[in-house]
């Protein structure tokens, strides 16, 4: 009878723990969001916590990522002997290997590019002060006969 009361305690509690956790978790963060964090966080949070689905949807993807046919060790050994079987597997080489330094740092690019924004710049500029001394040219032309003809006086 006794032993039946102490299956049924722990039958419960196994059940209940879940639940324990995710209040412990919960108020967890809770204390920490008061001083670590901004109430829009807090409450994405708790909505992350308690909306079930986020929970099923990271356990599934974590099952997705762990099917694999092999384990890692071997999986290293069959590259390993995939490698020595094909001498070394040129054909898996990066293309990169054989890229000259400034064609790999893209400089071939980035001085092009250079070129036609300075270019444009240059022609942008050149084109304001030719309009710029057309339209104030005028101008000087009259105020230095003015102050000319003020000294004169």
């Amino acid at each position: 009878m006794i032993f039946l009361f102490i299956w049924k305690i722990l039958y419960h509690i196994s059940t209940i723990l879940p639940h324990l956790q995710l209040m412990a978790r919960i108020m967890h963060l809770a204390f920490t969001s008061i001083f670590l964090q901004s109430p829009l966080d807090m409450r994405i949070n708790l909505s992350i916590l308690l909306y079930y689905r986020y929970r099923e949807n990271a356990q599934r993807l974590s099952r997705i990522y762990r099917d694999q046919p092999r384990t890692p060790l071997e999986q290293a050994v069959y590259w390993t002997e995939y490698v020595i079987r094909h001498k070394g597997a040129p054909h898996l080489r990066s293309a990169a290997l054989d890229l000259a330094w400034y064609e790999y740092f893209l400089l071939d690019v980035i001085a092009l590019l250079a070129i036609a924004v300075g270019s444009a710049v240059v022609i942008v500029f050149l084109v304001l002060r030719a309009l710029w001394r057309k339209l104030f040219s005028g101008r000087r032309c009259v105020q230095r006969s003015d102050k000319s003809a003020k000294k004169r006086d």
